[in-house]
């Protein structure tokens, strides 16, 4: 299987201290490697102020030995009173599920043997995308499915322990024993919701183990961590003479649909994927749910930094979903028609940037806080393929950002990036005046990046 480098040469991986193996135990090897079997190529480039990176401590993910797997089932602990409540929630949850589809006596089974595939699929270490290394993954559906059974199944045992200074501390979960898992209080007063959340999941891999469903997915998906070391971040002062780009924003339609083939922002935590396999059920989670197959950045993305984003091209969307949070509902397939590029991946590209959370939102008006949030945006917004921006409110909502300072900060940095903008309040009509009445009066006056920093 072969490699990139950033100029489009061919070349094999060196993946010291940057792997993971699903299939082994032990410490990663110093060595030249490559992922191999179903397509699965990966892309190394080092930083751009050269630094290639380093490691010795453990770095491999561990699967059960195949014979287990072969009685594979999502554990549900029951040596306390608390683990017998969410068992019983559990049941409620999937009574719920199966008298609405009926068929999970038929996809547990296909679900398992996907689960066994993977030393077929996955036949070299998986490398890990860890901070301040530009690295990207790129991996076949097949694959990311088989993934993804395992986590089910929760056969990651390694990547349970999430306590400071375990080996895997600074990474979210990746077994769905944490999907089952979670508030007792929630799921006690919400079973409905965890029904939904479950829908979707298993809608996917219905789709993904039906071998007749055209939907079955055939291509690949890259998943490219980026960093801009903070020396090569924007002086934004000096962006006099750069003016803001045009601006379309509406009240109506999202960022996933209304927003297709453009970069589509995801209000992402640090920790890839949020609240996803737990009680989360807001933008983040509830695109997690639509294309699943997100949920495999969980396995190997460590958590992102001030100055890093995470980049997705060419996921598959699977489901209609509708409301947020307490409304959250599965409303059925989506049949994803989206063109594919040479490489198979569908034209879709997502940036996942984390925006600050203000427990104490007066916060976010300090210079510095400001500084953090456009050079964050920039890092997500800048590449050479100059596609519009898709986004909408950007770390508002339970981080406390104010709409209309989030709103100025994306436009600022997507100007500085080259890029024009579509922007959904998510129903928001009068919000949606107000932003777009201040992008007229800003660009009236010709008030640039650098004076509005000033």
């Amino acid at each position: 299987m072969m490699s990139h480098n950033s100029d489009g040469c061919l070349n094999q991986m060196n993946n010291s201290g940057n792997t993971v193996d699903p299939l082994s135990r032990g410490e990663s090897k110093n060595r030249h490697s490559q992922i191999d079997s179903a397509g699965a190529t990966s892309q190394h480039r080092s930083n751009e102020n050269g630094m290639e990176g380093k490691g010795d401590e453990k770095e491999r993910l561990h699967l059960l030995p195949k014979r287990y797997l072969s009685t594979v089932t999502c554990y549900i602990y029951s040596n306390t009173l608390r683990h017998w409540i969410h068992r019983l929630i559990c049941v409620i949850a999937l009574q719920r599920l199966h008298k609405m589809d009926n068929n999970l006596h038929l996809l547990i089974p296909k679900m398992a043997r996907l689960a066994l595939d993977l030393p077929e699929l996955i036949q070299k270490p998986i490398p890990l995308l860890r901070q301040q290394q530009n690295l990207a993954i790129t991996m076949s559906q097949q694959q990311i499915s088989c993934l993804l059974a395992n986590a089910f199944f929760c056969t990651f045992p390694h990547r349970n322990n999430t306590k400071p200074g375990s080996e895997y501390a600074n990474y979210p979960t990746i077994n769905f024993s944490s999907f089952v898992f979670f508030g007792i209080a929630y799921l006690l007063t919400r079973p409905a919701l965890k029904a939904e959340k479950l829908r979707a999941i298993f809608h996917y891999f219905n789709t993904v183990t039906n071998n007749e469903d055209p939907a079955k997915p055939d291509g690949l998906v890259t998943f490219e961590r980026i960093s801009i070391p903070t020396s090569q971040l924007p002086k934004w002062k000096l962006f006099s003479e750069v003016p803001l780009r045009n601006l379309h924003i509406s009240p109506e339609g999202s960022i996933e649909h209304e927003g297709t083939g453009m970069l589509q922002v995801e209000f992402a935590s640090n920790y890839i994927g949020g609240g996803v396999l737990g009680s989360g059920l807001v933008q983040e989670e509830i695109l997690f749910f639509m294309s699943p197959e997100l949920i495999v950045a969980r396995l190997f993305t460590e958590k992102l930094a001030d100055n890093e984003c995470l980049k997705i091209t060419g996921p598959q969307m699977y489901s209609f979903t509708s409301g947020y949070s307490k409304t959250f509902s599965w409303v059925g397939p989506y049949n994803d028609c989206m063109k594919r590029d040479n490489w198979k991946r569908r034209y879709r590209q997502i940036v996942a940037i984390d925006a600050l959370d203000f427990k104490n939102p007066k916060d976010q008006y300090t210079k510095e806080n400001i500084k953090r949030e456009l050079n964050k945006a920039f890092v997500g917004f800048h590449g050479d393929v100059k596609t519009a921006i898709a986004t909408g409110n950007w770390g508002c909502g339970a981080f406390n950002g104010d709409p209309k300072l989030k709103a100025l900060i994306q436009l600022m940095a997507a100007a500085v990036a080259g890029r024009d903008m579509a922007y959904f309040t998510a129903g928001n009509k009068e919000l949606a005046k107000e932003i777009q009445r201040m992008h007229e009066i800003l660009t009236i006056n010709k008030v640039t990046v650098g004076k509005y920093i000033h």
